[in-house]
């Protein structure tokens, strides 16, 4: 049994400090939206994206949200126009016809992955954009350094929040995307993610080959996959591989400032990983 309460109160930090640190989720997504621009915020949580795109870039904001008490918090900011409380695994397009062609942006930041049919949910909010319109999507990457470990450990633990929250449904890696993203007729315009590294010591622990292969792949360090993709009237084929080309990540790729932190209030800079970008790009022995 989920308790509401609990998972309002998981999702309910303050992101506005971190908007200068590159390497956060949310600063990434408030980057992907424009000023002036009307957004829908899709899982809206107790609504801190949403007053900070209105009051730092003059947006308007709707959102939906199936928490009563994350409704209840984001109501209170006053950034939003309405807040639909939705079930996205029962949506019914049609009863918000209203919307149609209405967004200039629709933000849907860790959703999808807890949804039973994300392609169908995804489907059925293109209406809502307007011609010129995207998306902008967070997924967990499930291919992170850390659940390869664990997985070499006979491990696979979920938790209250994280790459195996209790709730996921659905799981993602960057080879995942090309076709997620092209059978629905949708193109990644711009793809990114945030990097987190593992637990040294389950690191240090692995035999040699493991760890050289791990420090090779970008992709494994990517914690979560942030992209903006609109849609798109080009053939399936050549939508997949365009989305695979923009799934290619080089050093460029990602933020160029990279801070860590260890929980939601208490911040630091992660001095650690200028020597990481070695193992992505150069060859070093280790």
């Amino acid at each position: 049994m989920i308790d509401m309460k609990l998972r309002s109160d998981a999702y309910d930090w303050d992101f506005e400090s971190l908007l200068d640190y590159g390497n956060v989720t949310p600063t990434i997504q408030f980057r992907m939206i424009p000023e002036n621009s009307t957004v829908m915020d899709v899982g809206c949580a107790s609504g801190k994206m949403g007053n900070v795109l209105r009051e730092r870039k003059n947006c308007t904001l709707w959102g939906m949200e199936y928490n009563p008490f994350s409704i209840e918090k984001a109501e209170a900011t006053g950034a939003y126009q309405k807040i639909f409380r939705t079930d996205l695994n029962q949506f019914d397009s049609e009863t918000y016809a209203q919307l149609d062609s209405m967004f200039d942006v629709i933000l849907f930041g860790d959703v999808l992955e807890h949804l039973v049919e994300p392609l169908e949910v995804l489907e059925k909010f293109k209406r809502f954009l307007k011609p010129d319109g995207y998306f902008v999507i967070s997924l967990p990457n499930v291919s992170h350094i850390s659940i390869k470990i664990d997985l070499l450990n006979n491990e696979f633990t979920y938790t209250p929040t994280g790459l195996l929250d209790c709730t996921h449904l659905r799981f993602f890696t960057h080879k995942t995307f090309p076709s997620f993203f092209g059978n629905l007729g949708l193109k990644i315009l711009e793809a990114t993610g945030t990097v987190i590294p593992p637990k040294w010591k389950k690191f240090d622990r692995l035999p040699l080959s493991c760890r050289r292969l791990l420090l090779r792949d970008i992709h494994s360090w990517v914690f979560q996959y942030v992209l903006k993709v609109g849609i798109s009237e080009d053939d399936v084929n050549v939508l997949e591989e365009h989305n695979r080309q923009k799934m290619a990540f080089t050093k460029n790729s990602l933020p160029s400032d990279i801070y860590f932190f260890n929980d939601r209030t208490h911040y630091y800079v992660n001095v650690y990983f200028p020597s990481l970008r070695k193992f992505f790009f150069e060859e070093v022995e280790i």
